[in-house]
């Protein structure tokens, strides 16, 4: 019998194979034609070679979905805009928190609710909860999106401030077309690439996304029961903690020290005994008090400051806000899912007279603080936890509410110290004030002016 010789560039190749890996030796990309936009066309070219020789994936794949591609202006103007006016948490809670929403949330609670049970349980996540985020990020459905997800991915990609995003994302939809999990049709969603009953950008398709009714398909575009099951697994993953709660409205007495509101998790004993009461809950048309853990741990949040609302939140709202990092959509979410369960209600104590800052005005305050010795770095109009934190600091120094709300008054009160007030305009009808005559002291006193004679 002949042996055949294997060079060991040969035995490389063929044991890389057998392990699975899909770079190729070497790859041509398509022509892919114009796109009208140079910028886009080269980054193209240079994304497909990376994403076939550097992360493995099917050539013929990345072909034929960065095919026929063009970026989209609307999602660049999206993704480079920031809109001036904040939007108070009471009004975006106001929009989310419907009575409409709640209705629908119920009658789809009801009616998905029995499907999930088992994975509910698996989980530790009440169903209402993902119930409440198939509401607020698709209103149940009925609004998933209808931009290509392809196209605003690859806008996102090309340039602008989420390029590494985009890139991301992208390599995550070619997996989930190799692998047969959706078409190129499925894919159609938000502007920023969120797709699906529940909004799931393709990296968390791929890591959180399961088959919740055994059908061996992980369909979130036209399945409710899997979206929903995957949401109650992403939110599982992200920390989720079954039999406690995601967090209680509480009444904060006068004279608190709200530095403490400093985002740590401490035991609900230690705000009771600092005075902090548990607001109670209100199921149906009554109200019950709460057999709450004196060991739980939670944090205080008032999102508006000491005149708003004021929470004690745990490590399962913090799993809600993992799906979106804003409060205003956290609180939205925890109160909509107890409203469709029956129990809660929404708070009403909040500082409509005081809102809050516009970007601008935020810039001009992370100037003022900056000014003032409290840093909040390079001013970028976000007020941000570092933004909060500083403007806590500056206020505890001041005596003032250290609440860290970046408000209208908060921004007043910054202004005035920096720019103290002009002098008073003077009454209407009365001439205004004259400087004072120079002196013969006065260094620049040049001597009386000289008169002037006319005939």
């Amino acid at each position: 019998m002949k042996v055949r010789t294997l060079s060991l560039a040969t035995l490389m190749l063929a044991a890389a194979t057998l392990a699975g890996a899909q770079e190729p030796l070497s790859y041509v990309p398509p022509n892919f034609g114009s796109s009208g936009s140079p910028e886009f066309d080269a980054w193209r070219i240079d994304f497909a070679n990376r994403a076939v020789l550097k992360q493995g994936k099917s050539a013929e794949i990345v072909d034929a979905t960065l095919a026929n591609l063009s970026p989209n202006s609307e999602v660049k103007r999206l993704n480079e805009s920031q809109p001036e006016f904040v939007r108070p948490i009471w009004a975006y809670m106001a929009s989310a928190v419907s009575d409409s929403r709640i209705a629908l949330g119920r009658a789809a609670y009801q009616s998905r609710k029995d499907a999930l049970t088992a994975i509910a349980s698996q989980t530790g996540v009440p169903v209402e909860y993902a119930v409440a985020i198939w509401g607020v990020e698709s209103s149940f459905g009925g609004n998933k999106g209808s931009s290509d997800v392809v196209r605003s991915l690859a806008t996102l990609a090309y340039t602008g401030r989420r390029t590494a995003l985009g890139e991301a994302e992208l390599l995550a939809v070619f997996d989930i077309l190799q692998r047969g999990e959706a078409s190129r049709s499925d894919l159609v969603g938000s502007w920023a690439g969120a797709m699906g009953h529940t909004q799931f950008m393709p990296t968390s398709f791929l890591s959180r996304a399961i088959d919740g009714d055994g059908d061996g398909k992980r369909d979130i575009w036209n399945n409710p029961v899997d979206a929903l099951a995957s949401t109650l697994n992403y939110l599982a993953q992200a920390g989720w903690r079954a039999n406690e709660g995601w967090g209680v409205e509480v009444q904060v007495p006068d004279g608190f020290d709200w530095s403490l509101m400093d985002g740590t998790l401490r035991p609900l004993s230690f705000w009771q005994a600092l005075g902090i009461s548990v607001v109670p809950l209100e199921i149906g048309a009554g109200s019950a008090a709460q057999t709450l853990d004196p060991a739980w741990q939670v944090r205080l949040l008032a999102p508006a400051g000491a005149q708003g609302a004021a929470f004690l939140v745990g490590v399962n709202y913090q799993a809600i806000r993992a799906y979106n990092a804003a409060d205003a959509y956290a609180l939205s979410v925890a109160m909509l899912g107890d409203l469709i369960a029956g129990r809660g209600r929404l708070p009403t104590r909040w500082p409509t007279d005081n809102p809050p800052v516009s970007r601008s005005g935020a810039s001009e305050m992370q100037v003022l603080l900056n000014t003032l010795g409290f840093d909040v770095g390079t001013p970028d109009g976000q007020a941000g936890p570092r933004t909060r934190a500083a403007l806590q600091a500056y206020q505890k120094s001041r005596g003032l509410i250290a609440d860290g709300y970046a408000s209208i008054n908060a921004l007043a009160t910054l202004r005035a110290e920096v720019q103290p007030p002009a002098p008073a305009a003077p009454a209407p009808g009365t001439a205004p004030a004259l400087p004072p005559p120079p002196v013969a002291s006065d260094p620049n006193y040049k001597g009386p002016p000289p008169v002037r004679m006319t005939w």
